[in-house]
């Protein structure tokens, strides 16, 4: 994929141009590895959740951590997010004989449930089934006060493409605090190839 992410506090932030690769296996498991750069400076690094560990370390011209989060109860927590909202570009894996539960909570809305370790993630979809916007309660300290804590997270769906013979959102706008006013989208991703096992 590739795109823009974006690092700072709101009112002080910094956009990077991104390209990225993810693998995911629901419903817990990610590795994303990025590279991100805004004229001279360049960042990259990797995040991951494999069998309840996770982490994140990023650092600028490979030498100064940028973030260096290790696996922590926290940080497993949070992360445990990342694969449950990517499952919009797994859609296999969302079959109800994978142990998910559907829940329809609206005319084109409706509720995943994937364990009760991961918070359900919403879907909004139009009249044809194309997502719309995705959203879940996070484990998050990207606050004012920098605390751990449950909260809105989530984004936009812009377009969709077919790769591999299923048809995904391609283009997101992702964020803390997704449907509040401190809402301000850090992670805008186009998916340029997808293969699936």
């Amino acid at each position: 994929m590739h795109g823009t992410f974006t690092l700072g506090e709101k009112g002080n932030q910094q956009s990077y141009n991104m390209t990225a690769d993810r693998c995911s296996r629901l419903p817990d498991q990610f590795v994303c590895s990025a590279q991100m750069r805004s004229g001279p400076l360049f960042i990259s690094g990797s995040d991951a959740l494999i069998d309840g560990r996770a982490w994140a370390n990023f650092w600028l011209e490979f030498l100064v951590p940028v973030v260096n989060e290790r696996s922590s109860s926290d940080v497993v927590r949070s992360a445990r997010s990342r694969p449950a909202m990517e499952s919009i570009w797994a859609p296999a894996g969302l079959l109800p004989g994978n142990g998910m539960q559907w829940e329809q909570t609206g005319q084109n809305t409706a509720r995943l449930r994937f364990s009760d370790k991961i918070s359900p993630v919403g879907l909004t979809i139009d009249d044809m089934g194309r997502v719309l916007a995705i959203t879940t309660q996070r484990w998050s300290n990207a606050n004012q006060t920098h605390t751990y804590q449950l909260q809105p997270y989530g984004g936009t769906v812009r377009g969709e493409a077919t790769f591999d013979g299923y048809t995904i959102p391609d283009d997101v706008e992702i964020g803390n605090l997704f449907g509040t006013p401190d809402y301000t989208p850090f992670f805008r991703a186009k998916i340029g190839r997808a293969w699936y096992q």
